[in-house]
């Protein structure tokens, strides 16, 4: 949405966000290799909910989601249909320069280095799958304030209010 319209963007908070283009071949996770395996992923995400059984374990506090998250995460999934939305999201995730979706990240990380509005970074730095890519959104905002934690994946689960506070403080600078 910044790329399309950076007009409608005055300030940002990035939490784990993956909005750099990798710029070389990358070792994929297991749950993104998994995801690439024909007829047993689709059965695995459409048929069997995959990965709602297992979101606490991409957490740095696993209790973080719990019965009442799993149930949220899952009500847009109720039909059969819906299911496929996580297997696409998966997939999307590029491992190299040749991915598919690296256009559409090629785009946002343009926009990203010409974005002159106040940003904070909130980061997991438990998170299996973004927690490591910190130092490249950092030298795309290096004057951004970074708040470091020991949440995962879903922050919004972890560090609520950390994102919050972010949040406010970006919106009373524009």
């Amino acid at each position: 949405m910044a790329a399309r319209h950076p007009e409608r963007v005055k300030g940002a908070v990035f939490a784990n966000t993956a909005i750099l283009a990798p710029a070389k071949r990358i070792k994929a996770t297991w749950f993104h290799r998994f995801s690439q395996m024909p007829i047993v992923s689709d059965i695995a995400f459409r048929g069997l909910g995959f990965p709602l059984p297992i979101l606490s374990r991409v957490q740095g506090d696993p209790a973080s989601i719990g019965a009442f998250e799993r149930r949220a995460y899952a009500w847009p999934l109720a039909r059969f249909a819906d299911r496929a939305a996580p297997l696409g999201l998966a997939r999307m995730v590029p491992n190299g320069p040749d991915h598919p979706s690296v256009h559409v990240l090629q785009t946002c990380e343009r926009w990203a280095t010409e974005f002159r509005g106040p940003v904070e970074l909130v980061w997991g730095m438990r998170d299996p799958i973004l927690g490591r890519s910190l130092k490249r959104i950092q030298a795309v905002f290096p004057e951004a304030p970074v708040t470091r934690t020991e949440a995962g994946h879903f922050l919004q689960e972890e560090v609520p209010d950390l994102l919050a506070a972010a949040i406010l403080r970006v919106a009373q600078k524009v």
